[in-house]
C-alpha cells in the first residue's frame, strides 16, 4: 500500500536507473548532470516554470526507500523536477557539463528562487516492482484511456476560452456559427493548426477584412455580412479538405491562397468605419460615431498640396519621423 509523505530534499536521490539515463553513473551528481545533459533547455524550462509557479500540485513525486539507508529514498517518478530544484540550489553542479547557455539560465533563476523548496510532498512504495504499472501507464501514451488522454487543439482552445482566453480562431469560428454561415459539424472539421496559421499571417487578415487587438478579433468593415463572406470560404476550405496543411504551410503559400479567392468572396474594404470594433460587437457607422467631425472634412473645400501645413508647429523627437515631415 502506497503511503505519502513529506520527504527533504537532501533525501530524495535520481534514480540511476531511469530509462531516460545511459550508461554508468557513479554518483548522484553525475546522475544529476545526465538528466539535465538528457533534457537540455527543457530543463531550464521546468526550473522557470517552479520559480514562478512552484511544484505543480496535481504530480507527487513517486518514490522508495533507498536500502543502503532508510532516510533516503531513491525518485522513480518525478527525476525531472528533483534534478531542477537540486540545480536551483546549486547552478555549479552542470557546470562544464551543459551548455554554458543552460547554466547561464539556471544562474539567473537562482537568484529570483527566494523561497527555496526544501521538502516535497511524496508517494512511496515498498518497491520499485510496485511503481512499474504506474510509471509505464503514465509514459506510454493513452493505453485506450486507462493512460493519459492527452487534449487535442479544440479541447485546448476551448479550456483557454473558459479560463478567459479565448483564442482567436475560436472567435471567429463562434461569429460564423452563431450567425448561422456554417454548422457545428463544420466547425469541429476545421484543423485548428491550419485555422491559426492563416490567421497570424497580417497580409491574410487584411484581405479578410480583420486584426488582433491584445488577442481580441477585430474588424473596420461596417457590414457583418461583409466581414462573413472571407471567413466563411477559408472556414469551409479547411472543413472540407480543400486546403490542406502543405497548401498553406509557409508564408507565402498563405499569401498565395488568400490571393486565389475570387473578389466576391472576400469583403468590400474600401469604406471602412474610423475605428476597431469586436467581431461580435454591433456595427457602428463612421457617421454615427462622429458626425460633427464627418461634416467637416466633407465641407472643406481647400485644396492642398501638401499632408502637412506650414502652419502648425510640431515638435517631434523621432529622427526618422521628423526627417519625413
Amino acid at each position: 500500500m502506497a503511503k505519502v509523505e513529506s520527504i527533504p530534499l537532501d533525501n530524495l536521490l535520481i534514480d540511476t536507473d531511469n530509462p531516460r539515463l545511459e550508461g554508468s553513473l557513479q554518483d548522484q551528481r553525475a546522475a544529476i548532470c545526465a538528466v539535465a545533459v538528457n533534457q537540455g533547455p527543457k530543463l531550464a524550462v521546468l526550473a522557470k516554470d517552479i520559480v514562478e509557479h512552484g511544484l505543480n500540485p496535481l504530480d507527487s513525486p513517486l518514490v522508495t526507500q533507498f536500502e543502503e539507508d532508510s532516510h533516503y529514498f531513491v525518485v522513480l517518478e518525478g527525476n525531472r523536477r528533483v534534478a531542477a530544484l537540486k540545480i536551483l540550489e546549486d547552478p555549479g553542479l552542470i557546470s562544464g557539463v551543459v551548455e554554458d547557455t543552460i547554466v547561464s539560465r539556471f544562474r539567473k533563476l537562482s537568484t529570483q528562487y527566494k523561497d527555496p523548496i526544501k521538502e516535497m510532498q511524496c508517494v512511496i512504495v515498498a518497491e520499485r516492482a510496485d511503481a512499474t504499472h504506474w510509471i509505464e501507464l503514465r509514459h506510454t501514451g493513452e493505453n485506450d484511456g486507462a493512460g493519459i488522454v492527452r487534449w487535442g487543439g479544440k479541447e485546448t482552445a476551448r479550456f483557454r476560452q473558459r479560463s478567459g482566453q479565448k483564442e482567436p480562431h475560436l472567435q471567429v469560428l463562434d461569429f460564423l456559427e452563431g450567425r448561422g454561415d456554417v454548422s457545428k459539424e463544420t466547425c469541429q472539421s476545421v484543423p485548428v493548426t491550419s485555422m491559426k496559421r492563416l490567421l497570424t499571417n497580417p497580409y491574410v487578415r487584411t484581405k479578410l477584412g480583420i486584426d488582433l487587438v491584445s488577442g481580441a478579433v477585430v474588424t473596420r468593415v461596417e457590414d457583418d455580412n461583409e466581414v462573413a463572406k472571407g471567413l466563411k470560404r477559408v472556414v469551409e476550405d479547411l472543413a472540407s479538405g480543400n486546403v490542406r496543411v502543405k497548401d498553406i504551410y509557409t508564408r507565402d503559400d498563405r499569401i498565395k491562397y488568400i490571393d486565389s479567392l475570387p473578389p466576391e468572396d472576400l469583403p468590400d474594404t474600401s469604406n471602412l468605419v474610423s475605428e476597431f470594433r469586436h467581431l461580435e460587437s454591433p456595427p457602428t457607422s463612421q457617421a454615427q460615431e462622429q458626425p460633427s467631425r464627418t461634416r467637416k472634412i466633407a465641407s472643406s473645400s481647400k485644396e492642398r498640396s501638401m499632408l502637412v501645413p506650414r502652419g502648425p508647429a510640431l515638435s517631434i523627437d523621432q529622427p526618422r519621423i521628423n526627417a519625413i515631415l
